[in-house]
């Protein structure tokens, strides 16, 4: 029996210290934050492939994903990836489109906050542009040309294009600005690609050959995550999930992996493609841009972003359209919107590398803008149109307002469309 009971004797010691050890282990899990706060600590059992996924850098992406090069667009939506036409614009009604009596044809150009104003603002400019006299019965057809980064001269490109196609207008509404002051200077310039050029053109020409160093990266990255999936497997979908000490052992391991995903994905980032042959060009970057202070940088992009707007004022009203342009609200503009604590958490970061950019070169915008009123374009300044609206308004830290404000703008769009109609009829 004395065999028996030692045996015994050891099991209990055993089981003790496993207990033991799992009340140590439960207490750092809780004490150190570990189980409540490590929200990267993962659980593949029922989605393994979810976490296998690589963020690849854009270099390595140009013509995969949201966007593809256009020959004389700069890049359109991929209508392959995106829900978008043909002509790769986020719509559901084809650019080409033909004058009617019993039609009213809107084309709204510009960049994402133009493109976020045709998407939820169209409804309400039809229902108000609806109500006059001269639009009454007829159907409003509202065209998003509008695509995220654009800047001049995209816009006065597509308006070409478009009606080259064949495709008619009885309006043009360009809300623009902001990206035509801030991302020459935000994107291009820092990476000597010319300010004219779309915004990183010199990731979109790049070669696409993968180079040997970067298979190995992506292949240690790929190791890291399968070898991630696999332990977590073990503790979250097996009896182990019950141990203390496995969870803490197993996420200490999950962190240590998740630093050298990290570290493999920062060098992947860094690497320069020594052999792209498009890497110093005049393909990528474009002509050579010199400027000698910000003034004279600021002065040339908003004289640049003046004379395309005339340019399609002009082609406008050589093809019997009516042209408006407006300079698009920014949060970064002073005075403009009196924000409370809830929209200042999530429409203002004083540390933004672009609120100055918009603070130096908006009135260079301004100041054009007042050129083009002079030259008869119907140009209209939008920047304070929020100023008396205590709610929130903008969605993010750059420049892009919500549903609400875009149905605000979409009235004042209408209303200036009132207001020259009636002008013209004296």
């Amino acid at each position: 029996m004395k065999p028996f009971k030692k045996i015994i004797f050891c099991l209990v010691v055993f089981l003790l210290i496993c207990g033991l050890i799992e009340i140590f282990s439960l207490a750092s899990l809780y004490l150190l934050g570990i189980e409540k706060s490590d929200k990267k600590s993962i659980s593949v059992c029922q989605n393994p492939e979810a976490d296998l996924k690589i963020i690849l850098p854009p270099w390595m992406t140009k013509n995969v994903g949201r966007f593809i090069i256009h020959p004389y667009l700069g890049f359109i939506y991929n209508p392959q990836d995106i829900k978008s036409t043909r002509f790769g614009f986020l719509d559901q009604t084809l650019p080409i489109q033909k004058k009617s009596n019993s039609k009213i044809i809107v084309g709204i150009l510009g960049g994402s906050s133009a493109e976020i104003l045709a998407q939820f603002g169209s409804d309400t400019l039809k229902e108000k542009l609806g109500k006059l006299d001269i639009f009454k019965g007829k159907d409003i057809v509202v065209l998003n040309l509008a695509i995220g980064s654009y800047k001049q001269p995209q816009q006065l490109m597509v308006l070409n294009y478009i009606l080259a196609l064949g495709g008619e207008f009885d309006y043009v509404i360009n809300l623009d600005g902001f990206n035509e002051i801030v991302l020459p200077v935000l994107r291009n310039i820092p990476n000597k690609v010319n300010p004219f050029f779309p915004r990183r053109w010199d990731l979109k020409v790049v070669d696409e050959n993968i180079l040997g160093q970067e298979i190995i990266i992506l292949g240690d990255i790929l190791r890291f995550k399968k070898k991630r999936v696999w332990q977590s497997n073990l503790v979250n979908c097996g009896i182990l999930r019950f141990s203390a000490t496995a969870r803490l052992i197993i996420k200490r391991l999950d962190r240590k992996i998740l630093l050298d995903i990290r570290d493999k994905r920062m060098e992947l980032f860094n690497l320069k493609s020594k052999t792209n042959k498009y890497s110093d060009s005049i393909i990528a970057h474009g002509p050579d841009f010199t400027y000698e202070n910000n003034d004279q940088l600021y002065d040339q992009l908003s004289l640049f972003w003046f004379r395309t707007s005339k340019q399609m004022s002009d082609i406008c009203l050589a093809n019997k359209i009516k042209y408006f342009h407006f300079l698009q609200p920014c949060q970064y503009v002073p005075d403009s919107k009196n924000m409370q604590e809830e929209e200042l958490a999530i429409a203002l970061d004083p540390e933004a590398v672009h609120r100055q950019m918009v603070i130096e070169g908006y009135p260079y915008l301004k100041k054009q803008g007042q050129r083009l009123r002079k030259q008869g374009v119907n140009f209209y300044d939008l920047t304070m149109i929020f100023k008396n609206y205590e709610e929130p308004l903008y969605i993010d830290t750059f420049c892009h307002f919500g549903v609400k404000a875009s149905g605000i703008v979409a009235n004042v769009v209408a209303k200036k469309i009132e207001e020259q109609l009636a002008a013209s009829s004296k």
